[in-house]
């Protein structure tokens, strides 16, 4: 099983990049904030991840080579369809 979280001090920013994701995905993560910390983490579960993970790296995006390779293994595993990933 794996999740996907982002993180961000800005409790706003992770309200707006929750309410966006569900608006174009209709996915909804669940925000927290651990007590004593700063920083705010919006997370998903594992089929919320599948789907949001296909739609940021599908087609030809602006991205960190690791990270797509990363994510390209990670679908792999779970039978997703093939993205294609180029180290420059």
């Amino acid at each position: 099983m794996f999740y996907l979280s982002f993180t961000s001090a800005a409790k706003v920013f992770i309200e707006w990049f929750q309410n966006e994701i569900e608006v174009r995905l209709n996915i909804k993560g669940c925000i927290t904030n651990s007590e004593g910390t700063s920083w705010y983490q919006l997370k998903y579960a594992k089929k919320e991840t599948q789907i949001l993970l296909s739609n940021m790296y599908k087609d030809e995006c602006l991205c960190l080579s690791r990270k797509k390779l990363k994510i390209a293994t990670i679908l792999a595993m779970i039978g997703q369809p093939r993205i294609e990933v180029s180290i420059d």
